[in-house]
């Protein structure tokens, strides 16, 4: 099929795709783009090839005279210069070449009305009434109904982008409709907290409800709906509870981990035949492991067909990502139209973050700690360290994270730490959290630090999509095994709006380790820089 197609205005500032002859493409600039018989694009401007904004219609198989929601649907191919020739219009020369940029649209405005009103309203309520970049380029994808990888950055609102669409399809029948799958029980929590909210629930009583039992059921009323529910399988909830809730009343979407969801369905107390949308969110968390990978393997393409649902899998970091979508539809894991968002995919990281690095010995780097967080003075921080590995297991070695939190806590004590602080000191007292703690405890610990507490001494268990707007500061005690790992971690902080402050990152390393900070520089394509600080002389 030749893709011909003209673009005409529509979707509310943005455009609308009616494709009709002839072989052009005319888009609202001005601009006039052929599309080659292989259907690659390619612009020619001021005699350099560049590339251009416009994804691939042809792929997708639409007939003529067919309409498509939004440019931004469909797959983006990279074409090789000097496929096809761009041209200006007249009307081009005479606004000197330049586009005026559309309004910037609401979240109300890009759903239109395929997301119900009260939700959107809702959303507003929360703070969210401009959708993000990441939210422009994939809510038409997700609510047209297509597959999708939405890679973009942490903070960008991905959450939120694979919410709306969910929310608008859930119908008051008494099954199970969505899932959403989550790496860990305090990723589970936030994203059940947000579809709570979305559906009418009170922030307050969901919140009362999370803390008190592990495995939550809160039901919201959809405006001519009826009750919708939302239902978390996390690990360290009851499983005798989780299948006679799930038995006495299914709910219509369920937020949990693999094993938990793999474990009610193997076991027949989870049916799968009403599924219309699943959720892998952080699904590179999940590619390393091989036991993982088999319940992955089970759920996309054994319980549920790819045909008969639509698949999202959600990252900032999707490590050999064309490989990944070629393994999806060959694993049947999704349809073969599935669509690549990948948002700013030159920028790793958000540009409003700021990197440093401090170079010390280590026995030297919780002094330095110490003295940094006296100068910067963060409104809330996230101190970094990694797991502790087996051998130090085995000695009866505490852990990295209890060794920090007790060296701070004395630092506190003896009036060395929190020089600056105008509030309480008792709010500098620092908190676990780890993997091996209580579940109990953990949930505790994410709420006092979300009510005020100043200081989380934590393990990569904190880096996977918690939403933190109060992080200023992140600090790497131990430098993060990998650039995911890092990526991950200063994702943690910078989450408020971009206009308010930086986020701040700072690694601690020894100086046989600045080669490996290189490469994570290197590979997260940002700027590390060295900072001084001086620690002062030492008591004896």
């Amino acid at each position: 099929m030749s893709a011909n197609a003209v673009l005409l205005p529509g979707f509310r500032g943005m455009a609308r795709m009616i494709l009709k002859p002839p072989n052009k493409i005319r888009m609202l600039s001005g601009w006039k783009i052929s599309l080659a018989k292989n259907g690659s694009f390619a612009g020619k401007a001021g005699g350099q090839n560049t590339w251009v904004g416009v994804r691939i219609i042809s792929s997708l198989g639409l007939e003529p005279g067919s309409k498509f929601g939004h440019l931004a649907v469909g797959r983006t191919f990279c074409a090789s210069p000097g496929t096809v020739d761009v041209e200006k219009s007249v009307a081009d020369e005479d606004e000197g070449g330049l586009t005026v940029p559309p309004p910037r649209l609401t979240l109300k405005e890009l759903c239109e009305e395929r997301v119900p009103q009260h939700i959107l309203e809702k959303a507003e309520e929360l703070g969210f009434k401009y959708p993000t970049l990441a939210q422009q380029e994939a809510l038409p994808v997700l609510l047209s109904g297509f597959d999708c990888l939405l890679h973009a950055q942490t903070g960008s609102g991905k959450t939120l982008a694979y919410l709306l669409p969910i929310l608008a399809k859930l119908v008051p029948r008494a099954a199970v409709q969505a899932i959403i799958v989550v790496p860990t029980r305090e990723l589970g929590m936030q994203v059940a907290k947000v579809a709570r909210t979305l559906m009418g629930k009170s922030l307050k009583s969901t919140d009362t409800d999370s803390e008190e039992k592990g495995d939550v059921r809160v039901s919201g009323k959809g405006e001519g709906k009826g009750n919708l529910t939302v239902m978390t399988l996390l690990d360290g909830g009851s499983a005798n509870r989780q299948k006679k809730w799930i038995k006495a009343a299914p709910p219509q979407l369920i937020v949990g981990t693999l094993r938990c969801i793999s474990r009610l369905i193997e076991s027949n107390h989870l049916r799968c035949n009403a599924i219309t949308t699943i959720v892998i969110d952080e699904i590179d968390t999940l590619l390393g492991s091989a036991k993982e990978g088999n319940h992955l393997q089970n759920l996309l393409s054994v319980h549920t067909r790819a045909t008969d649902r639509q698949t999202i899998f959600a990252s900032a970091t999707v490590p050999q990502h064309n490989r990944f979508l070629h393994d999806c539809v060959q694993n049947k894991w999704a349809k073969n139209d599935i669509v690549h968002v990948h948002v700013t995919p030159e920028v790793m990281m958000p540009r409003y973050l700021q990197h440093r690095y401090v170079v010390c010995d280590k026995q030297d780097k919780l002094d330095t700690l110490v003295a940094l967080l006296n100068a910067d003075n963060p409104r809330a921080a996230i101190i970094f360290v990694n797991e502790q590995n087996e051998k130090s297991r085995r000695n009866g070695d505490p852990p990295p994270t209890s060794i920090v939190a007790e060296f701070l806590s004395e630092k506190l004590r003896l009036g060395e730490l929190g020089k600056k602080v105008e509030r309480s000191r008792d709010l500098w007292e620092p908190l676990i959290l780890e993997e091996d703690d209580h579940i109990n405890q953990r949930v505790s610990t994410l709420s006092e630090f979300r009510e005020g507490r100043c200081l989380l001494v934590a393990t990569d268990i904190a880096a996977r999509g918690l939403d933190l707007p109060e992080v200023s500061h992140v600090y790497n005690i131990d430098l993060p095994p990998s650039v995911t790992s890092y990526i991950h971690r200063a994702g943690r902080t910078g989450r408020r709006p971009i206009e308010e402050e930086q986020g701040v990152v700072t690694s601690f390393i020894i100086s046989k380790e600045l080669f490996v900070l290189r490469r994570i520089e290197n590979e997260a394509q940002t700027r590390i820089t060295p900072l001084h600080i001086d620690v002062g002389p030492k008591e004896e």
